[in-house]
């Protein structure tokens, strides 16, 4: 792990390798960032927040409404905020914030090693079972990432013993 920007995100050692993807994972402690759980305005506000701490204009963010499928959306220069229900965002902007909501689901990062391709996926058990990852994965592809040229970050999740 290395030093993070903030003591409530995490930062993956093997993203930080690349320059066109910074990526984090919030702590509990950073406070809820998704609109639809809690206070909207106090989510919206978190988010901009960690598009501050991470040095992201607010107009580069974009999120989606988790709802535990396989739709896979993509960010570009027109995309902006809620992109709607989907549980993966793939860009091909270096610099574009991903913000993706997992609470107990598992959070997955793929980044291209040779192309500014990157992706964050909410892989609860349904979509899992859906084929989520593998469909950002065959998105990506689609924009030119060669397989062998691509890593992935699984977040942390939640485990039996805490249900």
């Amino acid at each position: 792990m290395v030093e993070s920007r903030h003591p409530c995100i995490w930062e993956p050692q093997l993203l930080t390798e690349f320059r066109h993807v910074r990526a984090g994972l919030t702590l509990k402690g950073f406070g809820n960032m998704a609109p639809y759980v809690g206070s909207a305005p106090e989510a919206e506000g978190n988010r901009e927040r960690l598009a501050q701490i991470l040095d992201c204009p607010p107009t580069r963010t974009t999120w989606a409404t988790q709802v535990h499928g396989c739709d896979i959306a993509l960010a570009d220069g027109s995309s902006y905020g809620d992109l709607g229900a989907y549980d993966g965002i793939v860009t091909t902007e270096p610099g574009r914030l991903l913000i993706c909501y997992t609470a107990d689901c598992v959070p997955v990062f793929l980044v291209s090693s040779r192309r500014p391709l990157a992706a964050v996926v909410h892989a609860g058990w349904r979509g899992t079972a859906a084929h989520v990852v593998q469909g950002a994965v065959r998105l990506m592809q689609d924009l030119g990432a060669e397989p062998s040229d691509m890593y992935a970050v699984i977040g942390p999740a939640i485990q039996g013993a805490c249900y």
